[in-house]
């Protein structure tokens, strides 16, 4: 959505994105969630808006935040894309739930304080455990480097075990997941 949507023009329409919203595999009304993660890449590093619908606040989680000091270009950056993806988040929920009465456009946004970590493509990491642990105020299980690798490992390991995850796995690879789990378990 964030691409189609900063692009603008012929690149974005609210019906291309339709099955994030209202799609055969959402079983639940999306209008209704506390939190709308929004992942986004610009040059090479990834950083999440997060659209609390229930306290009308978007969020930017930016792990370069703490270490840029005064880099006015991507404090410039969330200026311009904050409205933008307001903007195109309003446009979807008010075009698939025709109870949506308010104005995310009219939201105000802020820039909480994550942990610095991963930059540039590594990024994504921080954005995906963001989105997994981000309870609307901070990022709960703790994100540090100590942890890193065993975060690493639950995001391999509930990629692997999804239901809709068809593929045939080696017999060492099920048998590490069994021992995974059940070290996890305990």
């Amino acid at each position: 959505m964030q691409l189609a949507a900063i692009a603008g023009n012929e690149w974005w329409n609210p019906n291309f994105f339709r099955e994030q919203f209202i799609g055969e595999s959402v079983k639940y009304d999306v209008s209704k969630c506390a939190i709308i993660f929004v992942p986004m890449c610009e040059m090479s590093h990834w950083k999440c808006y997060t659209f609390k619908l229930r306290e009308r606040v978007v969020q930017i989680l930016d792990p370069k935040k703490s270490v840029r000091g005064n880099d006015i270009h991507a404090e410039n950056n969330h200026q311009w894309n904050g409205p933008i993806l307001a903007k195109a988040m309003q446009e979807c929920l008010s075009m698939f739930f025709h109870d949506w009465t308010d104005d995310v456009t009219k939201w105000e946004q802020t820039e909480p304080n994550v942990p610095p970590m991963h930059f540039g493509a590594d990024s994504g990491f921080n954005t995906l455990v963001y989105m997994k642990n981000w309870n609307g105020f901070k990022c709960v299980g703790g994100l540090n480097p100590e942890s890193i690798n065993n975060i690493r490992a639950d995001i391999v390991m509930d990629i692997m075990a999804m239901k809709a995850n068809t593929a045939t796995l080696p017999d060492v690879v099920s048998q590490l997941m069994k021992q995974y789990n059940s070290a996890v378990s305990q």
